[in-house]
């Protein structure tokens, strides 16, 4: 319904008219993150302009820990439907909307987790020590939390992520192999 009520281009509209409030970005990645849990969504924002949107609001608000989390994460959604989407959110410049928020928030640990589950995606292999130092992040936090389903609050002004698509698991015939995740106990996703 939301698609065919031209939820997404009223949405990113919106998200347009309150550009310059951190806060309200914030709260918009966090809708497009559970917003873009499933495919079709996805790709209907990465198609009307979500991905640029994300970009954009990651890039006015690189001090808005919460606006770098939620806005890398919606990325991450909105690439995982598709390797068409994944190339297109990738020449957008999601790899480096994210490295530059790895350099403003090396320090914290769940903005660092989400970039490190994003990056993984839009560049699997990314963050070996010959990526330099900023990357070197991605391998020295939280490594034991790569392989594993992230946990979390439904709340994104407690900053913590809440459901995410697995990133671990490798899904039968799916074209991105490895990196393509699948839903396990989600309930975001609907068919």
């Amino acid at each position: 319904r939301f698609i065919e009520a031209d939820g997404v281009n009223n949405f990113l509209k919106i998200m347009s008219t309150f550009e310059d409030s951190a806060k309200f970005q914030r709260q918009a990645s966090w809708a497009i993150l559970t917003l873009a849990a499933s495919d079709e969504t996805s790709k209907a924002f990465a198609m009307n302009g979500g991905d640029s949107a994300v970009i954009n609001a990651m890039l006015k608000h690189r001090d808005d820990s919460g606006v770098q989390q939620f806005g890398s994460w919606a990325l991450c959604n909105m690439a995982l439907s598709g390797e068409d989407m994944l190339r297109k959110i990738k020449k957008k410049g999601a790899v480096e909307v994210c490295k530059m928020a790895l350099e403003v928030h090396g320090d914290n640990p769940e903005v660092v987790r989400q970039l490190k589950q994003a990056l993984s995606v839009f560049s699997p292999g990314i963050g070996s020590s010959s990526d330099g130092p900023v990357l070197s992040l991605l391998n020295d936090t939280n490594n034991s939390n790569s392989k594993s389903q992230m946990k979390g609050t439904n709340n994104p002004s407690k900053g913590s992520p809440g459901n995410q698509r697995d990133l671990s698991t490798k899904s039968k015939g799916d074209p991105l192999g490895n990196t393509r995740a699948t839903f396990q106990s989600l309930s975001l996703r609907r068919k």
